[in-house]
């Protein structure tokens, strides 16, 4: 699967570069915060040299929204991406803990659930 991807610094690039794209302030959502604390660790790691604006990105944890939704909801812990697909009545697409699919459902979770 990976074997014409993009090397790490280059994908980096190229999502900061997409986030940066309008021009307007960023605020990055993931489902949790390991995803932030992987990229921290893969950039100290791979020596990442980010730009001045990437930084603007990539220097300030992102937005958590499993907490945001558990708290919402008050939920005393961490409900995972697929039950909250199931609370909203959206079946997850795809396999877990994949990326891409995690994502297309976490999308489908904010269009299904308006907070």
């Amino acid at each position: 699967m990976l074997v014409n991807a993009p090397k790490c610094n280059e994908a980096l690039r190229m999502f900061t570069n997409w986030c940066l794209g309008p021009g307007d302030d960023v605020t990055v959502y993931a489902w949790s915060d390991t995803d932030y604390d992987q990229i921290s660790k893969e950039m100290v790691l791979k020596k990442y040299e980010e730009s001045r604006d990437e930084a603007t990105i990539l220097d300030k944890e992102w937005a958590d929204f499993q907490k945001e939704f558990d708290s919402h909801l008050g939920f005393d812990r961490q409900l995972s991406l697929k039950m909250a697909l199931d609370m909203a009545g959206v079946d997850f697409s795809g396999r877990e803990h994949d990326a891409l699919d995690d994502a297309r459902n976490f999308f489908t979770t904010l269009d299904g659930i308006h907070m």
